[in-house]
């Protein structure tokens, strides 16, 4: 009975507490597709990024029902950091889901204003930084105002009313939304920061960015990196959280508790944190999603022993066959703005397993439907004049030969035949598969990714061998920068198509995705083919990675870089993912219509081999 009103009482103070409006909640995952280019386009920055925050914490002044139930601590705020911009996970401030996402405009607008990076230094400027970028960003684009002058009409009333503040407070507001709403108007007054910090945050501003002056260390050992990337530690929470540093214990200070009994026993003293040794993996994760500011050790030492074997590389007697030393890659920097020549290394080879297959049973009849489909899309057959033999007689180049004879003009050539010829599409196709590591995941209890990628391949290579189109397909996996493998599957000259499906039988998931050098390299197999036109499909199941500093920004920055030389060169790219959180990068790497995504992954072939008609058409 008391666990009952208990519950029933937490619910009701914590409703009656709430100054937000959960119906009207809208999340930043939902409409960071539209934020993005947004915001660049008003920053005029093509790497600015959006990222997820969490909510922060904030001392302020709270109402008795707040503080009776324990909220109002916490606020969604923005700000910007190192070429990032931190956007709440989601907002419900205001009771209509569209203004909610207004804010989320107005916020990005606001940000691309942020010209240096906003630190805790700044805090005592806060209001007037926020309020020359204010003005800045209206006087900049005009159209904006009725935007900021509907989120203003909306919000003020929701701040704390005047009649519930003390005097001083009432003047802190009043200066505060007089800052608020006049931001192109000197103010009478300047006010204490602390007279302010007291009221509720404006969530029409951006806060200052809490960054330590302290750099992280980097990680010493690259293996430990690699060590927790195949734990799979890594969390699914998005959002982002503070971090701090703080120093292990010496063991020589701090309490200690003992029972009486044990006054004549000696022991040495051990650091050994027992709630990091024995706590469960999906404890610990479970934990942090709660956490909003996580501290971090500097001891580089691990917690407990771990045995540990390398299983990365197969044996060299086992491995595919190498042809040749490697090729020089470069590779994008976003960083330092520049592309640094010969920094990978790409290992084109082919698998030793290298027979002549049949196309597999349960593939005939979809194989045998797909070649039909793209017979219909053949170009048709047309007439080819005044050729030197054909299947019927050309009676005008006749005639025009017959005249030249007579008038002394002939030129000794009988080219007085026509025949009937199909058109032959001036079309390069290279296929690209991502054979990373996450392709060995199952899709259900009897099959994997890399069945459905075989079988995709399987029906685009019987697609394609039969209606004639030139095409090659690779595979791609790597292992830092210096070991990215290119498989050959096939390439533009392999006619034995059997040998082909042997290839793609043997093909196995790798390492990681180093996605840039694989497509450099594959937009250089596709320059030497003399055709009009060149088409790049990427096939793929995740964002670029690498045990190095590939990932994140840097391996899409890289990703992006690499994709616009191949569009300077010529060559259409497109991209078919089973990644569910494509729409988060794809369309900063592809464009809106330069990618698709298969939810369900038995489609994969019948998507690609559409994608193809399409774009081949």
């Amino acid at each position: 009975m008391e666990e009952s009103v208990g519950k029933l009482w937490h619910r009701l103070i914590t409703r009656a507490a709430r100054r937000d409006y959960p119906a009207a909640i809208i999340q930043l995952s939902d409409i960071q597709w539209r934020l993005a280019p947004w915001l660049r386009a008003l920053a005029c920055d093509p790497s600015l990024g959006i990222e997820a925050a969490s909510r922060r914490s904030i001392e302020i002044r709270r109402s008795l029902t707040q503080r009776i139930a324990g909220t109002g601590k916490v606020w969604p705020l923005a700000w910007r950091d190192q070429g990032v911009v931190r956007l709440p996970s989601e907002l419900a401030v205001f009771p209509d889901p569209e203004l909610n996402i207004d804010l989320y405009r107005w916020l990005a607008a606001l940000a691309s204003q942020m010209d240096t990076e906003f630190t805790i230094s700044d805090k005592q400027d806060w209001v007037s930084y926020n309020r020359r970028a204010v003005n800045t960003l209206l006087q900049r684009y005009p159209g904006l105002k009725r935007l900021w002058r509907r989120l203003l009409d909306a919000y003020i009333p929701l701040r704390p009313s005047l009649e519930t503040l003390t005097e001083s407070e009432k003047q802190a507001e009043i200066y505060l939304r007089e800052a608020i709403s006049r931001p192109d108007v000197d103010l009478s007054q300047d006010m204490d920061m602390d007279r302010l910090a007291v009221l509720h945050p404006v969530l029409l501003w951006l806060s200052w960015s809490e960054m330590t002056d302290e750099t992280p260390q980097p990680v010493e050992d690259a293996e430990d990196e690699e060590e927790v990337s195949k734990q799979g530690g890594k969390s699914k929470n998005k959002r982002h959280r503070k971090g701090e540093y703080a120093e292990d214990p010496d063991g020589r200070s701090g309490l200690m508790a003992f029972r009486l009994e044990s006054m004549f026993s000696w022991t040495e003293y051990i650091p050994l944190d027992r709630t990091t040794d024995d706590a469960d993996k999906k404890d610990a994760e479970r934990a942090s999603e709660d956490l909003d500011v996580i501290t971090i050790s500097r001891r580089r030492e691990t917690q407990a022993s771990k045995l540990r074997f390398d299983l990365d590389l197969p044996p060299a007697a086992h491995d595919d066959i190498h042809l040749g030393p490697g090729v020089p890659m470069p590779e994008w920097d976003y960083r330092k703005q520049r592309l640094v020549q010969d920094y990978c290394r790409v290992q084109p080879m082919i698998t030793r397993q290298q027979g002549e297959l049949p196309l597999p049973e349960n593939l005939h009849i979809r194989a045998r439907r797909v070649r039909h489909q793209f017979e219909q899309l053949l170009p048709e057959r047309t007439w080819l004049k005044a050729q030197p033999d054909g299947s019927e007689l050309d009676l005008d180049a006749w005639l025009q030969g017959q005249a030249d004879m007579r008038t002394g003009n002939f030129r000794g050539t009988n080219n007085w035949y026509k025949d009937l010829r199909p058109k032959r599409r001036d079309l390069a196709t290279l296929l690209l598969a991502d054979l990373s590591l996450s392709t060995d995941a199952h899709v259900d209890d009897d099959s994997k990714v890399i069945d459905a990628i075989r079988e995709a391949v399987f029906i685009f290579n019987e697609a394609l061998s039969g209606i004639g189109d030139r095409f090659a397909i690779q595979g791609f996996s790597s292992k830092r920068r210096s070991h990215v493998r290119i498989n050959w599957v096939k390439g533009f000259e392999d006619e034995n198509i059997a040998r082909v499906r042997g290839r793609i039988a043997a093909m196995e998931p790798g390492y990681y995705t180093r996605m840039g050098a694989a497509i450099r390299y594959a937009t250089q197999c596709l320059l030497t083919e003399p055709a009009e036109r060149r088409l790049l499909l990427l096939l793929t199941d995740g964002k670029p990675n690498d045990l190095d500093i590939y990932e994140g920004r840097y391996g899409i920055e890289d990703t992006r870089h690499a994709l616009q030389e191949a569009s300077q060169s010529g060559i259409k790219t497109f991209c078919i993912t089973i990644d569910e959180e494509a729409n988060q990068y794809l369309p900063w790497l592809f464009g809106h219509n330069g990618f698709v995504y298969v939810r369900q992954i038995r489609e994969l072939s019948e998507k690609l081999t559409a994608m193809y008609a399409r774009l081949a058409a």
